[in-house]
């Protein structure tokens, strides 16, 4: 394998390799291994009607926000992305825990932020910490993620119970990542991934917002 192989194979897996580090982190902090919810093939019938449609642009646009604010880690638009992961992500406390915690300026978060999140910090707590370990995890591998894109939201399904729902639905998603080789050239490489989420959405009075969200990968995307 040539040097500029290896360095694409590094931060493909550095990319992946943060996801799946997440996922972990996130089931030992919560409910244990028993709790990673199965991969779910078949599809349900998905409910249409506005309440419906209301839950996925709240999974579909939080979910964006959540890959714009990783590529866009300047001081001057951090308080424009967490007024907007607020619109989606909820400020309490996940359900089973403890009170909610507060994170510091994303700049100013140290290199592994989600290893100090209380296991039932809220949903959004934790989204900004993810968003803080992808730039560490970055500035560490050496290379720039200059934004993830989706390419799919396949529905598997999506209850509503009341005030609540939970939908579960595979993203699929491509990625760009740029880095320096050693000769001093610019390397590109846009992998693509498939995780199945298994959202836990409430109704709020500002509309719907997202309790939780787990993931695993679909299988044959593993790292």
């Amino acid at each position: 394998m040539k040097a500029g192989e290896r360095l694409l194979a590094v931060a493909i897996v550095a990319w992946m390799v943060f996801l799946g580090a997440w996922q972990g982190w996130k089931r030992q902090r919560t409910a244990g291994p028993a709790d990673q919810p199965p991969y779910l093939a078949v599809h349900d019938p998905i409910p249409q009607n506005a309440q419906a449609q209301a839950i996925q642009q709240v999974i579909e646009n939080g979910w964006r926000t959540v890959q714009a604010a990783i590529a866009s880690p300047t001081r001057a638009q951090e308080a424009a992305y967490t007024a907007q992961l607020t619109r989606y992500f909820s400020t309490e406390p996940r359900p089973g825990g403890r009170a909610a915690c507060s994170l510091p300026p994303f700049s100013e978060q140290r290199l592994s932020p989600l290893g100090q999140r209380p296991g039932h910090a809220s949903e959004l707590a934790v989204q900004r910490a993810i968003i803080g370990q992808a730039r560490a995890n970055a500035r560490r591998g050496g290379f720039t993620a200059a934004g993830c894109w989706p390419l799919a939201f396949d529905y598997k399904r999506l209850d509503i119970l009341g005030r609540q729902a939970v939908v579960v639905v595979d993203i699929v998603s491509q990625c760009r990542l740029a880095w320096r080789t050693a000769e001093g050239t610019t390397k590109i490489a846009t992998p693509r991934g498939s995780t199945q989420h298994t959202f836990l959405l409430r109704r709020e009075p500002q509309g719907w917002r997202i309790l939780s969200d787990r993931f695993i990968f679909v299988p044959g995307d593993e790292p």
